[in-house]
């Protein structure tokens, strides 16, 4: 949602705290599907691609792990951008994109694709904290309040999470 020179700073503000709050629910479920798929990934891999190697496990993993902070740059740069600060958005993607390819490329020649993919996750990690570090400023709150919440909004987290979950998974509970 873009607001127009009209909307108070307030309306804002707490328009950019909720979506740093559906952020967090978003990036609770993402390592929620990366503790559940991570053990039974061997499983998932042999029915998937049953010749592939062990080495296929492993890239699964790190595809994982790179999932939850994917999903929150996801959310919260179209929210900054929303807000009129797209430019920072921006750069943060572009730094990050760089940040992967330089360390793909000196990682690559040692480790091979778990390089590249260490790689993305370390750019992934950096989007993450750009943008935590950008919202912190944004809505004049500490580094660490943004990128954890208290423990009040955890529980909330893991509630909306538990609903969510529950009504994928079962229609006539919810």
């Amino acid at each position: 949602v873009s607001f127009s020179k009209g909307v108070r700073s307030e309306d804002m503000r707490e328009t950019l705290l909720a979506t740093l709050r559906v952020a967090w629910v978003v990036m609770f479920l993402s390592f929620m599907v990366v503790a559940f798929l991570s053990p039974i990934s061997v499983f998932i891999i042999q029915l998937l691609v049953p010749e592939a190697k062990d080495g296929a496990v492993v890239i699964f993993i790190m595809v994982l792990a790179a999932l939850p902070f994917l999903s929150f740059s996801r959310i919260i740069n179209p929210a900054i951008a929303a807000q009129g600060y797209a430019k920072y958005g921006a750069y943060i993607q572009f730094f990050s994109v760089v940040v992967n390819v330089v360390l793909a490329w000196l990682l690559y020649p040692y480790f091979g694709v778990s390089g590249v993919l260490g790689a993305l996750i370390i750019a992934r990690l950096f989007s993450f904290l750009a943008l935590s570090i950008v919202l912190s400023k944004i809505l004049d709150l500490s580094f660490f309040r943004v990128m954890i919440p208290s423990k009040q909004e955890s529980l909330q987290i893991i509630k909306m999470g538990k609903i969510f979950l529950l009504s994928k998974f079962n229609k006539t509970l919810i």
